[in-house]
């Protein structure tokens, strides 16, 4: 998935800086203030237009969605890499989407200016979702019984257009946005607003100890290398988050990989234990006495990976159930960063569950009509051996291929050797 620029300014100089899509870090290069971008919900840009001086432009709101899709039907689960555009308001013939132009061009955050009017959306978020979920099942030739868009990130990005007698123009492009059709007088119907495009600067030092906390431009999450604390920025500043990690039982472990692990009720299959599990999914093991009563945990990546790759990692770390005991706080050692909310790793419980559980032509059609209950969930950091070309997990049989993590954190800002 390719991320468009945006065009920042420095709290604190003024500064110009164009960060990536899903940056979340400011730094700026004169003044070296750090800062985590907050926005008031949703991240609201402009695109810059080339309308003629003196024109009176009118800012169209489009909802742009990327994260992964999962379709779930009676004897599969399919994936793909989802992105896509779509307007925001009911307007006839308007562009079904932005095209690439949102990647090819620098934005900046959506403000009002020279008497520009910019539409009210009327189409909320949880509606785009619900759109963009049925554009990209419309990619399988299968009716599914569940999907998910998972890791979403929804961004508000106004279009300018502009009147010209009764046609409606483009102002990126200079040209008719519906050639044939006059709808220029469509747009003035619907209300206008002030756009908000405000974003606030947290501070990335840490309220607990002072130090400046450690966080790559993607990460969801800041944590603290002095006094050990993981942090959660909002609009109302920095909450400590509950945390924990693995005792490094690999030789030469290096990295730590955060996992959601997520204690959650599916309505209608019963999961609470170990026990339950080995039995839903028809694992090849004799169930000991004493599993009954170990809980059974999900565990979600909550760092970036390919859709395939995601739902491999999950399946394999759950399927291991790595033991229950954690250690509270942070580890010493290297952190890759949190990219993926605890939100987003519930959504994936379903579709993880029918990874999980056999038969799938039984459990598939039975996941449709129920419903996920998280109960719990924890950030866990797990050590990674590392070799030439992989990151290695013995005990659960787990590895994550260097050069595709390396990929996807680049086209994130983030690296890794």
């Amino acid at each position: 998935m390719t991320g468009f620029r945006v065009e920042h300014q420095c709290p604190q100089c003024g500064a110009p800086a164009c960060l990536g899509e899903a940056d979340r870090i400011f730094t700026c290069d004169y003044c070296r203030t750090a800062s985590y971008l907050v926005p008031r919900d949703h991240f609201r840009y402009m695109l810059p237009h080339t309308a003629p001086e003196g024109t009176c432009l009118v800012y169209v709101p489009y909802w742009r969605c990327r994260g992964m899709f999962f379709s779930c039907t009676a004897a599969t689960v399919r994936q793909r890499v989802a992105d896509h555009t779509q307007p925001a308001v009911s307007v006839p013939r308007l562009p079904e989407s932005l095209g690439l132009r949102s990647q090819v061009m620098t934005l900046r955050p959506a403000a009002a200016h020279d008497g520009a009017r910019f539409l009210v959306p009327s189409v909320s978020p949880a509606a785009a979702v619900s759109r963009f979920n049925t554009r990209f099942q419309a990619v399988f030739t299968e009716s599914a019984a569940v999907t998910a868009l998972i890791g979403e990130t929804l961004t508000l990005i106004y279009a300018p257009f502009y009147a010209l007698g009764d046609t409606l123009m483009d102002g990126v492009l200079n040209r008719p946005a519906a050639p044939g059709h006059r709808v220029g007088g469509d747009l003035n119907d619907i209300p206008t607003e002030a756009p908000d495009g405000s974003i606030r600067f947290v501070p990335t030092l840490c309220p607990n100890c002072g130090w400046d906390m450690a966080a790559e431009k993607a990460a969801v999450f800041l944590s603290c290398p002095q006094c050990r604390s993981l942090w959660r920025a909002g609009r109302n500043g920095l909450t400590r988050m509950r945390c924990a990690f693995l005792a490094d039982a690999e030789s030469a472990a290096r990295h730590y990989f955060p996992f959601w692990r997520i204690t959650a009720t599916i309505s209608g299959i019963p999961l609470s234990s170990y026990a339950d599990f080995v039995r839903q999914a028809n694992l090849p093991r004799v169930i000991q006495q004493d599993w009954d009563k170990r809980p059974f945990h999900f565990w979600v990546p909550a760092f970036s990976l390919s859709p395939q790759a995601f739902l491999q990692t999950a399946r394999t770390m759950t399927t291991a159930q790595p033991e229950a005991s954690v250690n509270p706080g942070i580890p010493d050692g290297g952190l890759i960063p949190v990219n993926l909310p605890a939100a987003g790793a519930v959504a994936a419980l379903k579709v993880l569950t029918a990874a999980l559980l056999r038969p799938k032509n039984r459990i598939i059609p039975r996941l449709e009509g129920t419903s996920v209950t998280p109960t719990a969930a924890l950030p866990v950091y797990v050590p990674f051996r590392e070799t030439p070309h992989e990151y290695v997990h013995s005990r659960c049989a787990l590895s994550i291929n260097r050069n595709m993590l390396r990929l996807i954190r680049r086209t994130q800002g983030s690296g890794i050797s």
